[in-house]
């Protein structure tokens, strides 16, 4: 089993993402956290299960919601640096991942 580490950043985004959908339906942003600690135990069980992205990145889907974790392997440690809503423009993501 790897290691998960989970920058701040990372941390932030996901609670504001649950709260923007707490306040749009009441029980979704407990759905998208619960939703989302799947795909975290998913990456600690199997880190290589995400594509390819970019760079050293690799994306795993959220199940149900337009997300994505967006990580990188180093050695026995997985690193999620963002959990982004992938409806946003490519280059957004990008930008936020320090690609561009």
């Amino acid at each position: 089993m790897s290691e998960l580490v989970i920058l701040a950043g990372d941390e932030a985004e996901v609670l504001e993402s649950q709260a923007r959908l707490e306040d749009a339906a009441s029980g979704l942003g407990d759905r998208f956290n619960a939703r989302v600690e799947e795909a975290f135990d998913r990456l600690e069980q199997h880190p290589e299960c995400g594509p390819t992205y970019s760079g050293p990145f690799r994306r795993l889907l959220v199940r149900d919601f337009p997300f994505g974790i967006f990580y990188s392997i180093e050695g026995r440690r997985v690193i999620a640096h963002a959990v982004l809503d992938l409806r946003q423009e490519p280059r957004a993501i990008q930008q936020r991942l320090g690609l561009e």
